[in-house]
């Protein structure tokens, strides 16, 4: 195993690139390759590329090694209902004054990436429920969701307003301005909107 003030930062360049579509899918991920290009040895590279394959971040097939994952449109599909299942649930299981306010999505967030808005969201959303299993479960959804959804405001139009609706109906709830109930519909078209693009979401991520 590599030291850890080696790893890390490997592990941590690495995920990022995943996580913003920086290679299409099926693309061949080369421990000597990236090694080069993070100016590293192999070894962390190796080290960071087994620990994202039991993320489900990359895929690793006999005799081509560490490879992008390709999702089908059913694929998309079934994790967006998944992940919305669980935040749902999270939902019906908090309660405002038990709300945990360490992560605000909504918060001086105006101005961040559009990919940024919607993940902290979610992991916001997925925080809220008491069962901390089924809230690591959303967020390892959305890992394996964010390279498909990093291009989303290209196919979908006004993303930045659903954010912004969902952003200050959260903060309101979080709150106790609102009733938790009053996102139920908003996360229901959010999820709907995406589960219907899947297919040109796809197509854009191939590039």
């Amino acid at each position: 195993m590599s030291p850890a003030h080696v790893f890390e930062p490997t592990y941590r360049a690495l995920r990022e690139r995943l996580l913003t579509a920086t290679w299409p899918p099926g693309t061949r991920l080369e421990s000597a390759r990236l090694a080069a290009q993070l100016m590293v040895s192999a070894t962390p590279v190796r080290d960071s590329l087994n620990r994202l394959l039991g993320e489900g971040l990359v895929v690793l097939h006999p005799g081509l090694g560490f490879l992008v994952p390709r999702l089908l449109e059913q694929d998309v599909r079934d994790l967006l209902t998944c992940q919305h299942h669980i935040i749902l649930h999270a939902l019906e299981d908090a309660t405002p004054s038990g709300l945990d306010h360490s992560v605000a999505a909504a918060d001086n967030m105006a101005d961040t990436q559009l990919t940024t808005r919607r993940r902290a969201l979610i992991t916001d959303l997925a925080q809220a429920c008491r069962n901390r299993a089924w809230g690591d479960l959303a967020q390892q959804i959305d890992d394996r969701l964010a390279p498909v959804l990093h291009h989303e405001a290209e196919v979908l139009e006004d993303v930045a307003a659903e954010l912004d609706s969902l952003e200050e109906t959260w903060s309101r709830a979080r709150d106790g301005g609102a009733p938790l109930a009053t996102l139920i519909p908003l996360l229901g078209r959010f999820v709907q909107r995406r589960i219907a693009a899947a297919s040109a979401l796809l197509v854009r991520l191939a590039g």
